[in-house]
């Protein structure tokens, strides 16, 4: 079935496009900081922890720890494939922690609040993208559009810094009260459910949490929810003009008739590929906001391994972004071939 070959090429396409990115992020972090700056991982991890002379015996037992002592092709560049396709992950450079365990504790906070941003921002974006364009040539179109533009080029921590004086340091300072908090992130509270023969973790999201993660949340929608109506908004556009829709009103089928039986469905395909390719984002989260909220996520945490060559840490996260990218556009493969038979039987002809 062309269903099938199409699926199967897409998945040896998401495949091709891990090792591709996982071997790109081996060159950057590892191979590039060495041959060009001259950057030595261990003199940087020790000077962060404090040490400003350091010792040559602290390097060298430095690198044998953590096997930099081996050439980075093959040795280094091997065991850096088989350890990342293990999910074995190490020990980080910086805290001697176990990079897994790191991750895990900041993995529910990112995926909370960027999984929400997402949801949010796309479910508002597009219905005012389809209304927009259903009052187009009007006031109302133009506004929308403005709105959209607006959110679109406003920087999140602007808008973050004007909601953090604005509902919370203010109203404490001057009326002495709390409205919102500063910033923090509090404990998330875990309760195992028996699902068959498995025991599942569910966590379980209290008042207070949701407090703290409101003016995050709503800094990320109000700055991205136009992006997605403006969006929205050009593809429906060029649906209009097609001789389906003048058959449609031809027919007597009303505005809204038509943006939700035929235009929604025929933009639905280069939606869904968008919201595929913004799922990553749950992951790495915002590196600003996390910082301007004292949001305990994986955004600081990725942006300083990195900055401090933390290897381990780094290419663990940038390693997960890449699989759950891939699988996620695999998924996207997977709905648009259902829902569009175009998309596929198009796509396997020019492959």
């Amino acid at each position: 079935m062309a269903i099938t070959r199409f699926l199967f090429r897409r998945a040896i396409d998401r495949i091709l496009l891990v090792l591709f990115v996982t071997m790109l992020q081996f060159i950057i972090l590892r191979v590039l900081p060495v041959l060009l700056y001259n950057v030595d991982p261990a003199v940087v991890v020790l000077r962060q922890a404090g040490q400003q002379q350091v010792r040559q015996e602290e390097i060298n037992a430095f690198i044998q720890s953590f096997g930099l002592d081996k050439p980075l092709f093959p040795d280094q560049f091997l065991q850096y494939y088989l350890s990342l396709f293990r999910f074995d992950f190490g020990i980080s450079f910086r805290t001697r922690i176990p990079v897994t365990k790191e991750i895990l504790e900041r993995l529910p906070h990112t995926v909370l609040l960027m999984g929400s941003s997402l949801a949010v921002t796309a479910t508002i974006g597009i219905m005012l993208g389809l209304y927009s364009v259903s009052k187009r040539h009007t006031k109302v179109d133009a506004m929308l559009t403005a709105f959209s533009i607006g959110s679109f080029v406003m920087p999140a921590y602007i808008v973050a810094m004007f909601l953090i004086i604005g509902l919370a340091y203010y109203p404490k300072v001057i009326a002495g009260i709390s409205l919102f908090p500063l910033g923090g992130t509090p404990n998330i509270s875990w309760v195992s459910i028996k699902l068959v023969n498995f025991d599942v973790s569910v966590p379980i999201i209290g008042a207070e949490y949701l407090w703290h993660m409101t003016l995050p949340l709503l800094s990320l929608v109000l700055t991205s929810f136009g992006a997605w109506a403006y969006y929205a908004r050009q593809l429906s556009l060029t649906e209009i003009g097609q001789d389906y829709i003048k058959t449609a009103r031809a027919k007597g089928l009303k505005d809204h008739s038509i943006m939700r039986k035929h235009v929604l469905r025929n933009v639905s395909a280069p939606v869904i590929t968008s919201i595929a390719l913004n799922i990553p984002y749950i992951l790495s989260g915002t590196i600003i906001v996390e910082k301007l909220f004292s949001w305990h996520g994986l955004g600081v945490y990725i942006y300083d391994s990195v900055l401090n060559f933390d290897y381990p840490a780094a290419q663990a996260i940038l390693f997960i972004i890449a699989i759950v990218t891939a699988i996620s556009l695999y998924i996207a493969d997977i709905i648009v071939a259902l829902i569009d038979p175009r998309i596929r039987m198009g796509q396997y002809r020019h492959t």
